[in-house]
């Protein structure tokens, strides 16, 4: 059993950032960096899927993949605060959390619970409910939760990710076999954009992330495609996708994101001329758009995974202060611990990759240089279904 003493669960997380030392958060906001360097939490069954910082409060949000738990973590002092739970759906053995992002208009956590039956099957198997959890940060509540199933009768599983427009709308990505629902502030949910793909383990949308009214979502389909939404086109009614065009750095060679793909990321710090797109065994790759409209794009190259060799994958980015993290999974770890559905590893690392994007962005191979001969590795050593579970 979990045994660290926890905060209120449902007490105000403002309450929380004002623990931290005051010199730390002057530092830290003096110099513009809440964080620099690569760090590692302690933590029992965190196995982060996906993570979130929240600017207002300077705390990091990670899911507990297993236990459908949100761990609340102060970056700075890098320990775990407190954690959601969300009755009904935590610790439930039939779901996973493996997405969670900030809304963008309301000060709101948007959750991710789903079937994770959905990921481990590669999608032969999507019954069950997907759930979107709204956690109303100010309040220190959870709202009911909605259901993002029935829309589709139960046609599209895998439902991981979302992002918001700016008239306060959320989009949630299904992954098998690929569509967007777009849920309305009154938390209406209709079928927005469906691939109409009628076999289930055909890989879709994996992330997404957004910028005013534009999306970008990864698409694991014809070779893996990033794919420009409109939120306004057409009145918003029905979502018309574009796949972005994709060619190599200071080249006109097309270029394509593989099929292993999961996280997207509009770092704020580029002001959405940078999306950074994971893929679960080979690491981040780093796409820029001349403006922010993203009607092309240039893929600069891929910052690999450091922890390939130890089979842990990379399925996110994060943005803590005016630095970018890597978020890795570990999805091989038996899960056998008494107690608990998550395995028995307690130290998740995060991985600082500003520099190597900024190399980049400046024209430097080096911080990519060793991608191509860690995917030879991947191809020739990663075990059936790894690539499929790196899709969450």
């Amino acid at each position: 059993m979990y045994t660290t003493a926890l905060l209120p669960l449902l007490g105000p997380l403002g309450a929380i950032a004002a623990t931290l030392p005051a010199s730390a958060q002057g530092n830290a906001e003096a110099a513009g960096s809440v964080v620099q360097g690569d760090f590692t939490i302690t933590s029992k069954e965190l196995y982060p899927e996906k993570c979130a910082y929240d600017t207002k409060r300077k705390l990091l949000y990670c899911s507990e993949l297993y236990e459908s738990r949100v761990a609340v973590i102060d970056p700075v002092t890098k320990t775990v605060k407190d954690k959601l739970d969300f009755p009904g759906l935590s610790r439930d053995k039939d779901y996973h959390l493996s997405g969670l992002v900030m809304h963008k208009t309301q000060d709101r956590l948007l959750i991710s619970i789903n079937t994770g039956n959905a990921f481990d099957t590669a999608g032969k198997e999507i019954n069950g409910t997907n759930w979107l959890v709204i956690y109303d940060l100010a309040a220190g509540k959870q709202l009911d939760p909605v259901d993002l199933t029935t829309v589709t009768k139960g046609a599209y599983g895998g439902i991981q990710d979302f992002d918001t427009d700016s008239c306060g709308n959320i989009y949630a990505v299904a992954t098998y076999p690929g569509a967007v629902l777009k849920i309305s502030p009154k938390l209406e949910v209709t079928p927005w954009h469906l691939s109409g793909n009628t076999d289930a383990t055909m890989t879709g949308f994996t992330g997404i992330a957004s910028k005013g009214n534009m999306l970008l979502t990864a698409n694991a389909q014809e070779g893996g495609q990033l794919v420009r939404f409109n939120t306004r086109e057409g009145g918003g009614k029905e979502g018309r996708p574009f796949n972005v065009p994709l060619t190599e750095a200071g080249s006109s060679t097309a270029s394509l994101l593989g099929d292993d793909l999961d996280g997207v990321t509009l770092p704020a710090k580029y002001d959405g001329k940078v999306v950074l797109v994971t893929s679960g065994n080979t690491g981040t790759a780093v796409l820029r758009s001349k403006d922010d409209k993203w009607t092309s794009a240039e893929n600069l190259g891929k910052i690999a995974n450091p922890f390939q060799n130890e089979k842990g994958y990379s399925v996110a980015t994060v943005e803590i202060g005016d630095r970018i993290y890597g978020v890795f999974e570990w999805f091989e770890d038996v899960r056998n611990v008494e107690g608990s559905l998550s395995g028995n590893r307690t130290e998740f690392p995060f991985k600082d990759i500003t520099d190597d994007i900024e190399k980049l962005l400046q024209g430097d191979k080096t911080a990519s240089q060793d991608s191509e001969s860690t995917k030879q590795d991947s191809d020739s050593t990663k075990l059936d279904g790894e690539s499929t579970k790196a899709t969450r």
